[in-house]
């Protein structure tokens, strides 16, 4: 039976410090786990900047493990409003072309995953991840409490907060601090880690107002995104923001910052004729770059989210990313608080989260590029835009064509959402075989350790990934009645790991997994696989699995097949 180690002289076991998405879904992730949380936000916890709009197919399947799938759905986006990507001269001028996409009633899940992207803005989407970490009965969430300092201790950390409603200073003491204090990360600046930072690429700012009139001046329909190419380049998106009469405009310039002024000349250049409308949120501007912390650990504090990393918008990678951090830290910090798992677990959170970050953030920037690309382009035909002859008529037609091509990468980015992997993690055990061919707009789905599991649809229905999340999942797809598995459950019982084995003669999941035997962690990452089972020590790979050992690698020398050579762990 797993003991919990006692908790007489904490507060609770983490302290989370911010309740945007990835601190909130942290919370919820640890509690869920029944790790004591503390998470100190200190606004009122309504967020009322434009800030993100689009949940990812990644971030989706994080929603269907925490049963959240169906409150995204029905989020309030419309299910029948057209979600195309249109370029244009301005609403009522001249289409250039189009990226077509279904609206969220005519999706379905691809071949590679139980489900599929979400438009939902972070005004609606943070309340949801709120009440998730508000129902865990060991989550206690303070709005309106301010982050102030913290001191670290060899055993625990001490942190110094106020209550804002009433002023009060309060000392907590918790085990472990996580900051998901976004991009100004106090915790980031008080621990003295440095960002690796790309050249910045150019200014943009964006905000929310509100028109009743402007989708009835324009002729383009609903859509889900418009892109207005100006003489000086393309630098105006709008994004319907609720569906209805709320959009998001986001304004990119290369060489200064944005002004407000500058933001009600783009919301005026929109159409040609006069329109009612009221900016219902601050200007919000930012550099585009490329950051990632050089730690996302120092002793016993940790960095998620925005407070670790940073990106341009472009892909839709940012907030998303947050998430697969609060995934993969949630199950490694219950891991070590309840004692099952080594204190390796967090370093392994630091190697994994920013090697793979790194590619993230690599493809952003990309993104980004492209759109920096494009504008000589659309600046060498700045004497055909607007006008209305043969020549210029081919000349959009082309260009549309040209924008529409380099720019689809962007809007459905599969390869990127869920290609990443865990290479070089000291937590998963190689194989010897090579990675898949890494794509932004395709996905190879693999089982080889370190990557995400596939997901198959088994015969009752469900997903292969709807049996991750909670715990160790063994796979035995040998078809036969292997001891392997049970091998690998006395051990998980005689080191307290959370195990549980799934048994399948599924013909589709051992292609898929292209192994008989597969330990899929409870992040949904593969740590290990085997063809035959011969010539494993259970123990030995579980504990390595728990940052209780070392990863041992080299195959016994013993063995004489080169199948059982290539799976041997001495």
């Amino acid at each position: 039976m797993l003991v919990l180690p006692q908790m007489s002289n904490f507060d609770a076991d983490v302290i989370v410090v911010g309740a945007g998405p990835v601190g909130a879904g942290l919370a919820g992730d640890l509690g869920r786990r029944k790790i004591s949380t503390i998470v100190l936000e200190q606004t009122d916890g309504i967020f009322r900047d434009p800030r993100m709009h689009a949940v990812n197919i990644r971030t989706m399947e994080f929603m269907r493990r925490w049963g959240l799938e169906e409150r995204l759905r029905n989020c309030g986006w419309p299910q029948d409003h057209g979600q195309d990507i249109i370029f244009a001269t301005s609403l009522d001028g001249y289409e250039l072309g189009r990226i077509p996409w279904p609206c969220i009633a005519d999706m379905a899940p691809p071949p590679e995953s139980p489900t599929f992207a979400q438009r939902c803005p972070q005004s609606w989407f943070n309340p949801i991840l709120l009440d998730f970490a508000r129902a865990q009965p060991c989550t206690d969430v303070r709005l309106q409490w301010r982050y102030d300092s913290f001191i670290q201790h060899q055993d625990f950390v001490e942190v110094h907060a106020t209550n804002l409603v009433d002023d009060t200073k309060h000392t907590l003491r918790a085990r472990y601090l996580v900051g998901c204090d976004g991009g100004k990360s106090r915790i980031r600046d008080a621990l003295g880690v440095d960002r690796e930072s790309s050249p910045h690429y150019g200014y943009a700012a964006e905000a929310i107002f509100h028109s009743r009139e402007l989708a009835s001046l324009h002729n383009k329909g609903n859509a889900g995104r418009y892109t207005m190419v100006r003489p000086e380049g393309m630098s105006i998106s709008l994004l319907p923001f609720d569906g209805k009469d709320l959009y998001r405009l986001t304004l990119m310039v290369e060489a200064s910052k944005v002004s407000i002024a500058d933001m009600h000349k783009a919301i005026k250049s929109l159409v040609a004729k006069d329109f009612e409308y009221e900016l219902t949120t601050p200007v919000l501007g930012w550099i585009n770059r490329e950051t990632n912390a050089s730690k996302y650990r120092v002793d016993r504090v940790l960095l998620a989210g925005d407070a670790a990393h940073g990106m341009p918008p472009t892909g839709g990678f940012g907030m998303n990313t947050g998430l697969i951090d609060a995934a993969d830290l949630g199950w490694k910090l219950a891991a070590v608080v309840q004692g099952w798992g080594g204190d390796a677990l967090l370093d392994a959170y630091d190697v994994e989260r920013r090697n793979a970050v790194a590619r993230t953030v690599r493809i952003a920037g990309s993104i980004y590029r492209d759109w920096v690309a494009m504008a000589p382009v659309l600046k060498e035909g700045t004497h055909l835009l607007t006008v209305d002859s043969p020549e210029a008529e081919e000349w959009r037609r082309a260009t549309g064509k040209r924008m529409a091509d380099t720019f689809r990468r962007e809007f459905n980015p599969i390869g990127g959402a869920l290609g990443y992997r865990y290479e070089a993690s000291p937590i998963c055990i190689p194989d010897g075989t090579e990675a898949p061919f890494d794509s932004v707009i395709e996905y190879e789905q693999t089982a080889r350790p370190g990557h995400r599991a596939p997901h198959v649809w088994l015969d009752d229905g469900k997903s292969t990934l709807d049996l991750y999340g909670d715990e160790f999942v063994f796979l035995d797809a040998s078809g036969d009645a292997s001891d392997v598995a049970l091998s690998f459950e006395a051990a998980a019982n005689r080191l307290g790991i959370p195990f549980s084995i799934h048994r399948s003669d599924n013909i589709r999941l051992a292609d898929a997994y292209d192994a008989s035997f597969v330990l899929v962690r409870p992040d949904g990452h593969v740590a290990w696989r085997s063809k035959s089972g011969f010539g494993f020590d259970a123990s030995k790979v579980l504990a390595v699995a728990c940052g209780i050992r070392d990863r041992a690698m080299q195959p016994r020398t013993d063995i004489h097949t080169t199948a059982q050579k290539e799976e041997a762990l001495s």
